[in-house]
This record gives structure tokens, C-alpha cells and sequence, in this order.
């Protein structure tokens, strides 16, 4: 392979992990404001059933998008493991035989989608008669760019595999940017539904664009053409996508059930209440995951490797910081949600704090173990947490339909506990005993006395909580002395110089963010110079 194609290679997979993990979460946090403040223009503009169209539009195509099977993950497994190796050929073979093999699928699904566009916006979703033209035309746009955006999202899997998340989430900023713009230009112009499916069809383009002309200036050497395509490595890519196709269907069934359970045998204000809470949450969960999915990438380079040290190294710094910020983070929310629901959205909604605490209490043990989640995927063992996937969807399930009968609301809850509890547990005992992890070095690792006086911190206010007046002050205050206290003091102290050098990483990534790649350099050694006082 051309050492000045993917330069990555002689860095350290740590040190990689932690630069894309914060450019991660640096795209999600600029990408995120857009979306929020964009959605009451646009429903303005269009009114609230236009808006439902655009809505349900949306729906089609992101059940469509199942039909990738799982193989824009697998992607990113096979390239990361052969750019440990330094084999530009299979890449091109993986990424031919991809690129072929949705050109099949995708068209199958497109085609079908076209061919029963009216069938599924007369009589599944039954629009009204005065916008069933519209329908019509806002699903067959949306599922023709659908096609495309399948077809060359492996260029994006590829700079992810190559783990070129700075590439990624630059594509990604400068293509939401654009977007917005657009969305906005089109219906200032009055152009309405047409517009913004236009808009979507120019700026995908843009995307698409973006992504393969990174990948072409990246990987020196790379083909695309039917002749690289193998059936073989068809076959290998298959087998591991079926798994996380499988674990992906039933971990976006468990929540939609649970609202099924909590309408039939409850009411349809504890559907609003849990969802409510769930949605708060997931925002939390959404930064989480977009800074552990640079974690897939490397664990599959290590894995290519066979450097199952540092990947257990990897694996025990991920859940040091994980227990440092997570669990403050969610022992905050847990203490101030009632407070914090009710200057959001007034008085009534006690049950949606309550959910917002249980479902905060389930993300933390989920977040425990998401790295034990990506860590399998990467090191080729996806059914694992298929299993695990459906042994927490059977408990879930049938736990929430007989407490909802003796614990009404709280039962669902109930029931959401138990079934993470026994999935933490269970994929927990299988990644140990992949990686040969004694349970003494996982209690090693683990700072008690942080644990305990983040505890408290969170009892006494939960207790000054039921007054708060500021809740942005608070959480920021409660965060930034919190997590200042413990760089300072704890962190030194309680950590190894891997740790430190991991941390420090991190702070260096994202001063350079915002300053210069000089003066981060400088922040870092002067952090380093305290953190080994």
C-alpha cells in the first residue's frame, strides 16, 4: 500500500480513536442545532398536514434503508482490518462487491416502492385526497434518492473503516449547512413539497460527490469495477451483516412495543408520558453513540493485528472516562428531571420525569457495555449481540405485559430495568471471555470514592432540585467543577499513564477544534505538566 494513502497507519489506535470519537460528537453537536431550529420553519411553511407528508415520506424511506442488510457496518469492519494489513486489492474488492451488490438489492426495493407508491399512500397511509398527488410525488423522489444515497454511502463507509472521521464529519457539517440553506430557499420561493425534494436530490448529489472524491484522493491505487467484485467475499460480508441486520431489527422493535404494551393495556397518556421521557434520553444517548462509533474501526484494525493488548487496554480506558462523565451526567439528570420537565413543559407530566429517571438509569448500563457492543462487532463476532439483542427484547416484552397489569406505568419501567440488567450481565461475561478479562481488573479500574461522591452530590441536589430556578446554571456548574475536581485530583492519582495520554488526546482535539493545531499543542503540555504533578 502507498504510505502517503492512508497515512493513519503508523498512529496510534488509541490516540485515532480519541481524535474521531471528539470530531464525532464536535459534527453531532453543530448538526444538531440545524435540525432543531429549522423544523418550526418548515412546519410553518408547510403547514401541519404538508409537514405530515414530508413526515411520513421520511418513514418509508427509513424502513427502506433495512435493505442494506447490515453491510455499510460490515464495511467498515473488512476495510479496517485490511488497512491493518496494508491490502489495497481486497479493498477494492469489498467495495466493488458492495457497490454491485446494492445496485441489485436497492433496485429490487426501489422498484418495488415505486411500483406501489399509490397503494401505500392511498391505503396504508391513508392521505387525504387533496394531497395524495403530493404524496405520491414526495415518495417517489425521496425513495430515487434513497437508491442513490445506498449505492454510495460505501465511500462513507470507507472513510469511517480508514478512520478519516475528521473527513466524514467535515462532509457532513459543510452537507447539513448546504441543506438547511436550500430547505430554507425553497420554501421562501413557495415551491413547497417539490422543493424540498429537489433540494434533497441537489444536495445528496453534493454528498455523494464529496465522499468519493475523498475516497479517490485517499486510497491510491483503488478500483471500482464488476471485474474485483468476488462472490466469496460476497459470502463473508453476508454472513456478518445478517447478524447486525438481525440485532438492528429487534433493538427498533423494543421501544415502538413498548408504546403498543403501554396503549393497550394502559392509556394513550402513558404512550405521550413515556415518550416524552425517552426522547430526553435519547439526545444523551445520541452523543454517546456517535463517540463510540469510531470504537468499530479500531478495534477491527486491532483485531486485524491480533493486538488484543491494547484493545483490552482500549476497552479499560473507554470505560474509565464512561464511569468519570457518564455517571455524573445521568445522576444529574435522574436528580433534576422532575424540575426539569416541569419548566419545560409545565405541570402534569410527573410520569414523564419518572420515565425520564428509569429510562436515564437504563442508558447507563447500556452505555457501560456499548463499548463490549462495538468491540465484538469489530473483532467478527456480530451474533453475540444478536443473542443479546433478543434475550433483552423476550424479557422486555414479556416482563412489561404482565407488570403492566399490577404496576400500570411503572411496570413497563420495571420491566425495562430487568431486561438490560440481564443483557449488561450477559454481554459482559461474553467479552471476557474473548478477551480473557479477569473480573478483579474490572473492579480495579473502577474509582469508588468518585462514585460514591458524585452519589451524594446528586441526593443533595436532587434535594435543592425541587426549588431550582436556573437549570442551565446548574448543570453546567454541576459538570464543570465536577469534572474539573476530578482532573485535577482524582484523575492523576487513580489512572495510568495510558489514561493520561488518552485524556490528554482528547483535550488536544478539541482545543484544536476551535484555536489552532499550535496553541492546542501548548494547552496539552501544560495540562500534561499538571496531571503529573
Amino acid at each position: 500500500m502507498d504510505k502517503s494513502a492512508i497515512t493513519f497507519s503508523a498512529v496510534n489506535t488509541s490516540h485515532k480513536f480519541a481524535k474521531n470519537a471528539v470530531l464525532n460528537i464536535i459534527g453531532f453537536g453543530i448538526t444538531l442545532p440545524i435540525t432543531i431550529l429549522l423544523t418550526p420553519y418548515v412546519l410553518r411553511i408547510l403547514g401541519k398536514e404538508k409537514y405530515g407528508v414530508w413526515a411520513l415520506a421520511a418513514v418509508v424511506t427509513s424502513y427502506a434503508q433495512l435493505s442494506d442488510i447490515g453491510m455499510t457496518t460490515a464495511i467498515v469492519k473488512f476495510i479496517a482490518e485490511y488497512c491493518a494489513k496494508e491490502e489495497v486489492d481486497q479493498i477494492s474488492t469489498v467495495v466493488s462487491t458492495t457497490f454491485f451488490a446494492f445496485a441489485i438489492i436497492g433496485g429490487l426495493v426501489t422498484g418495488s416502492l415505486l411500483f406501489l407508491r399509490q397503494f401505500i399512500v392511498v391505503d396504508i397511509l391513508r392521505v387525504p385526497l387533496e394531497l395524495q398527488s403530493d404524496a405520491i410525488f414526495v415518495i417517489s423522489g425521496m425513495v430515487i434518492i434513497f437508491y442513490f444515497n445506498l449505492l454510495f454511502s460505501i465511500f462513507d463507509s470507507v472513510l469511517q473503516g480508514v478512520q478519516r472521521m475528521d473527513i466524514t464529519n467535515g462532509i457532513l457539517v459543510i452537507s447539513r449547512i448546504l441543506r438547511a440553506i436550500g430547505m430554507y430557499l425553497v420554501l421562501a420561493a413557495g415551491m413547497g413539497l417539490k422543493g424540498l425534494i429537489l433540494n434533497s436530490a441537489l444536495m445528496s448529489g453534493i454528498n455523494i460527490g464529496m465522499n468519493v472524491i475523498a475516497v479517490r484522493l485517499l486510497i491510491h491505487g483503488f478500483v471500482l469495477h464488476i471485474r474485483s467484485c468476488s462472490l466469496q467475499t460476497f459470502k463473508r460480508i453476508v454472513a456478518y451483516a445478517v447478524n447486525i441486520l438481525m440485532a438492528r431489527l429487534i433493538g427498533l422493535g423494543e421501544e415502538p412495543i413498548n408504546k403498543i404494551i403501554l396503549s393497550r393495556w394502559g392509556s394513550l397518556s402513558y404512550v405521550a408520558f413515556y415518550d416524552i421521557g425517552y426522547r430526553i434520553a435519547d439526545i444523551g444517548r445520541g452523543f454517546i453513540s456517535k463517540g463510540l462509533l469510531p470504537l468499530l474501526p479500531a478495534s477491527a484494525e486491532l483485531h486485524g493485528k491480533g493486538d488484543y493488548h491494547q484493545l483490552k487496554s482500549l476497552l479499560f480506558s473507554l470505560l474509565k472516562l464512561i464511569i468519570t462523565f457518564g455517571v455524573p451526567y445521568v445522576f444529574l439528570i435522574v436528580s433534576i428531571a422532575q424540575p426539569l420537565i416541569q419548566a419545560w413543559l409545565g405541570n402534569g407530566y410527573i410520569l414523564s420525569a419518572r420515565a425520564l429517571q428509569v429510562i436515564m438509569v437504563v442508558l447507563l448500563f447500556q452505555i457501560l457495555v456499548t463499548p463490549h457492543y462495538i468491540i465484538l462487532q469489530g473483532i467478527g463476532k456480530p451474533q453475540v449481540n444478536t443473542v443479546n439483542h433478543l434475550i433483552s427484547a423476550i424479557v422486555n416484552i414479556a416482563g412489561a405485559i404482565i407488570l403492566i397489569r399490577y404496576l400500570r406505568f411503572y411496570g413497563v419501567l420495571a420491566s425495562m430495568i430487568i431486561s438490560t440488567l440481564i443483557a449488561v450481565v450477559h454481554l459482559d461475561v461474553m467479552l471476557r471471555q474473548v478477551l480473557r478479562i479477569q473480573m478483579r481488573e474490572y473492579l480495579s479500574i473502577i474509582p469508588w470514592k468518585w462514585l460514591v461522591g458524585m452519589f451524594l452530590w446528586s441526593l443533595a441536589l436532587w434535594y435543592s432540585g425541587r426549588e431550582m430556578i436556573n437549570m442551565s446554571l446548574t448543570f453546567l456548574s454541576f459538570a464543570g467543577i465536577s469534572s474539573l475536581l476530578y482532573c485535577l485530583f482524582l484523575f492523576p492519582r487513580t489512572n495510568s499513564r495510558s489514561d493520561r495520554e488518552f485524556l490528554l488526546k482528547v483535550v488536544q482535539v478539541v482545543v484544536e477544534s476551535v484555536t489552532n493545531a499550535r496553541f492546542a499543542k501548548k494547552v496539552t503540555n501544560r495540562v500534561r505538566r499538571v496531571l503529573v504533578r
